[in-house]
């Protein structure tokens, strides 16, 4: 391979990455969803009734609020109420009176920033497996860039960008 053909591989890798990039932050910012509302009502009231000493009543009390039992693990719910609990605590620690959209924005850049790990650590197992410079900026373009990512994580607001995070933080703690 020429050097000038290397040259235009890492271009292309490293297009194709900014291009993932701006996609990713394009849907986390700008695409609304009802999950993502729903998932940080959610959290929010997880949160409630964390610092009410009515954990147990966490069920109840969110059917109460929105008329919906959360239908997410606990696990699920616990992971989304710690994203938020810098933004709870902001909101009810201050004379701030963050509204839902506020937790969404917050948990969206949560997930945007756990995303943007993700690919990172995935780009260090590829660099560790031997894959050269502009493979794998193509391969965590092609990450970034993917529905899974930019839509059902990202824009929803769903909590696979930390699972995926303890997928990749093992794998490349055993390499």
């Amino acid at each position: 391979m020429t050097d000038t053909d290397n040259k235009t591989k890492i271009y292309v890798g490293r297009a194709l990455y900014v291009i993932g990039i701006l996609l990713c932050l394009y849907c986390g910012i700008f695409l609304g969803h009802p999950d993502a509302h729903t998932l940080s009502g959610w959290a929010k009231d997880l949160l409630d009734c964390i610092f009410s000493g009515n954990f147990s009543g966490f069920p109840e009390y969110t059917y109460e609020l929105r008329n919906n039992a959360t239908n997410y693990s606990m696990l699920a719910n616990l992971m989304m109420a710690v994203l938020l609990l810098p933004v709870y605590a902001l909101d009810n620690l201050t004379i701030l009176d963050i509204d839902i959209y506020g937790y969404v924005f917050f948990e969206k850049l949560m997930i945007l920033a756990v995303t943007f790990l993700d690919v990172h650590i995935f780009g260090r197992i590829m660099e560790e497996m031997g894959f050269e410079k502009h493979e794998r900026l193509y391969a965590k373009g092609l990450f970034m860039c993917s529905a899974i990512v930019c839509v059902a994580t990202v824009a929803k607001g769903q909590t696979d960008a930390i699972v995926m995070f303890f997928v990749l933080a093992a794998v490349r703690f055993f390499q």
